[in-house]
């Protein structure tokens, strides 16, 4: 009886489905193993070569041709569990020729990488051959040979032969023991494992099934009359225990498996295929293997994707605790964003992020990861360690608006919603342009708004921060996808002159802080936060009200979010630098009285990790780059004048992947939009992207919706409640769709809440 399917794999096509095979040739001269239906003579990664003339669908993998000195294997080379025995069902077929050497099917101990097959001609491919003093397949434990001449069952085939016995299914065991004989069985008079007079495989089918349980009990039957049922009297080798052999000593079964098949012709022909493979396990479901894919590295960029895989989904959630070492240490060096992977039931592989923190030295620090014992599954013995180098003297920004906000953590921007009548809200999870998934959150009540969507927790998912605008309560919600992992009050400020001005990573823990302001006696605040706990505040220093934070950034390429200030009044201009809960350096800029000048953003157009400050005169249309270096402007150039005020910048993201940010222009009056893609303080490229003539549909914001690193254009009618997406490519729409339609114009996304000068 067979349980649960482990693989399948026809062999019928252009290429396999699986592609974890190792194909080689057993001597020199023959040609090797192809997929009969695929045209190109090489393979894919993973895959098997073609060369025959087959449509697809109908083809089969092909071992050796009909003529004589041919001899090819191929390997499953990604191990299988046997914890519930393992059933194999395959067609095999032999024909248009003279009665060759056979077919093997072999299981290799799963911990063992051989990269050839055994001895060819009486060894099959799978044992030894003491006549030529070859060997046999390293890591060998079970050979079931389909043996049309006869002399697998020979001594000269490995330990304990008994001689030629043509037309037979013999069985051969561990490498160990020099691939003893267990076994050897002739088909009955008149049966035949190959139909030499065919010419076609067409109608010459012969399926094998080959059962091991987890006891060792081996049973081999053979559809010898090509009916395509396994009728009585086809089982040829019964409960066969191969674990126990009195002559040669006990063989233990290995925990996990690897397989393959060889084939020969000798002095002899036949074509050899197969085709039809099907692995279940003998009774009872399946626990998947788990394992990293060797990884060795240094990380070289902000963040690194680290990623475990199962061989075979399961309905059951599999959990995969960390052994975390080397000489970097964690939260210090770098972050893990959990210390366990997770696999969703229905998925094969689960991720964390590792974030590189700024913390530069003059050595290589190193990082090993190894996986713990799972649940609900078991460790691959192909699994390996992540080994990666942090390179010395490497520092970062901090993620960018552009990347924000990700409430289910897969590197890609979500949508916030918020009902402002209703005080419902809502959260879309966003893959390119589909909404993927899409909740409710819960009813807040009046008075509370969302005052910043960042990551608190370093999960590398996006929370949201709440504060009540009547009582001072202050709230952080932790956010896994669409729901409320946790939510949590925090310290409240019933004085309302207190307003969160934004939040931020000031301490470079991965964590975002908060930031606030008094506006009516321009004190200023930090408070540090570690998850949904206030781990240290302090007051900063106090500046006249007329100063206001015109926006966030990393300045000084330090890994903490600093701010830029611009005096509403006088036209001043300074950067502070921020340390955690000081100010590390503050420094005035040029000041600029015409107080048309609007600082639009900070944000990198040089792609020196640190922020650069763009301006726009909203009377002149002139606009600006200063270039900043910590507090110092190290180059300031005008950008070409647009004059018609009614262009405006609607954000300043990165839509071409080049790490410099652009500008995304809206015209309120013609419906226009353009892109601006900027290099440090000269526009590289410009182009229009395409007219929106209807005014009431609204840019939302430019966000990276599609995972490449390209912002991408989210849209809102104001009128008709109709959303939708464009994806960016630098000054390209690649692609152009509406999303669901939120009619209730009450119903409003959240993506910049507080939003400062943009």
């Amino acid at each position: 009886m067979a349980g649960q399917n482990i693989l399948t794999e026809s062999f019928r096509n252009a290429d396999v489905s699986q592609f974890n095979w190792l194909p080689g040739i057993s001597q020199a001269g023959a040609l090797p193993p192809i997929l009969t239906a695929r045209s190109s003579s090489s393979a894919s990664p993973g895959g098997i070569a073609g060369g025959g003339a087959d449509a697809p669908g109908s083809g089969a993998l092909r071992l050796t041709n009909n003529t004589q000195g041919q001899g090819s294997f191929v390997i499953y080379n990604k191990p299988l569990n046997a914890a519930s025995g393992l059933s194999v069902e395959f067609d095999l077929y032999a024909y248009g020729g003279s009665s060759a050497d056979g077919i093997s099917f072999f299981l290799i101990d799963g911990t063992q990488s051989p990269t050839a097959g055994g001895a060819v001609g009486r060894s099959l491919g799978y044992s030894s051959d003491s006549s030529t003093g070859a060997a046999g397949i390293v890591g060998g434990y079970l050979g079931v040979g389909f043996d049309e001449f006869g002399n697998f069952s020979t001594s000269e085939a490995g330990a304990a032969g008994i001689g030629n016995r043509p037309q037979s299914i013999a069985v051969r065991g561990r490498e160990g023991l020099n691939y003893p004989l267990l076994q050897s069985v002739a088909l009955p008079d008149g049966s035949r494992i190959d139909v030499p007079t065919a010419t076609s495989r067409a109608g010459n089918a012969r399926r094998a099934k080959i059962d091991l349980t987890t006891a060792g009990l081996l049973s081999v039957a053979l559809d010898v009359n090509g009916n395509a049922v396994f009728d009585s009297g086809e089982t040829f080798i019964s409960n066969l225990n191969v674990t126990q052999n009195l002559s040669s000593g006990d063989s233990p079964l290995p925990t996990t498996f690897k397989f393959g098949f060889a084939a020969s012709t000798g002095g002899s022909t036949n074509f050899h295929e197969i085709n039809n493979l099907s692995i279940s396990t003998f009774s009872g479901t399946y626990t998947p293997l788990v394992e990293f894919p060797t990884t060795t590295g240094v990380i070289s960029s902000r963040s690194s994707t680290i990623t475990a895989s199962i061989d075979v989904a399961t309905d059951k959630a599999v959990t995969i605790p960390l052994l975390v070492g080397g000489t970097a240490q964690n939260n210090i060096d770098y972050r893990l964003s959990s210390q366990t992977i997770t696999i969703a039931p229905g998925q094969t592989t689960g991720s964390i992020t590792l974030t590189r923190l700024n913390s530069p030295t003059a050595a290589d620090k190193t990082i090993q990861i190894n996986l713990d014992t799972p649940t609900n599954a078991d460790r691959s013995p192909r699994n390996a360690a992540v080994n990666l180098v942090l390179a010395p003297g490497v520092t970062f920004t901090n993620p960018t608006d552009c990347e924000i906000p990700d409430f289910d953590g897969n590197g890609g921007v979500d949508l916030p919603w918020r009902n402002v009548a209703t005080t419902e809200s809502a959260i879309w999870l966003i893959d390119g342009t589909q909404v993927s998934a899409a909740g409710f959150t819960t009813t807040t009540g009046p008075n509370w708004e969302i005052a910043s969507t960042r990551d608190f927790n370093a999960d590398g998912r996006t929370d949201l921060l709440w504060r009540n605008g009547v009582t001072g309560e202050n709230a952080i919600w932790l956010m896994n996808g669409t729901a409320i992992g946790q939510a949590v009050f925090i310290t409240p400020q019933a004085d309302l002159n207190w307003e969160i001005v934004g939040s931020r990573d000031f301490n470079n823990d991965g964590k975002a802080d908060i930031f606030w302001r008094n506006g009516v006696t321009g004190e200023n605040a930090i408070w540090l936060v570690n998850d949904t706990t206030i781990a240290s505040a302090a007051f900063l220093t106090t500046t006249a009200t007329s100063w206001q934070v015109a926006d966030f950034g990393d300045f000084n390429n330090d890994g903490k979010a600093d701010l830029v200030w611009r005096n509403a009044v006088t036209g001043e201009n300074a950067i502070w630098l921020i340390d955690g809960t000081t100010v590390s350096g503050a420094q005035f800029l040029a000041t600029i009285e015409d107080l048309n000048w609007q600082i639009i953003a900070a944000g990198d157009t040089s792609g020196d990790g640190k922020a650069d400050l763009i301006w726009r005169n909203r009377s002149t249309g002139a606009d600006a780059v200063w270039l900043i270096d910590g507090t110092t402007v190290a180059n300031a150039q005008f950008l070409s004048t647009v004059s018609d005020t009614n262009w405006r910048i609607a954000d300043v993201c990165d839509t071409n992947a080049d790490g410099k940010a652009d500008l995304i222009w809206r015209n309120s009056a013609t419906g226009e939009n353009a892109v601006w893609l900027l290099d440090g303080t000269t526009v590289a490229n410009a182009g229009f992207i395409g007219t929106v003539a209807e005014l009431n549909w609204e840019i939302i914001s430019a966000r990276d919706t599609s995972r490449d690193g390209k912002a991408d254009l989210i849209w809102r009618n104001r009128s008709t409640g109709q959303n939708a997406i464009w994806l960016l490519d630098g000054i390209t729409v690649t692609n152009a769709q509406f999303v669901q339609t939120v009619e209730d114009p009450n119903w409003q996304i959240q993506i910049r809440p507080g939003a400062l000068a943009l």
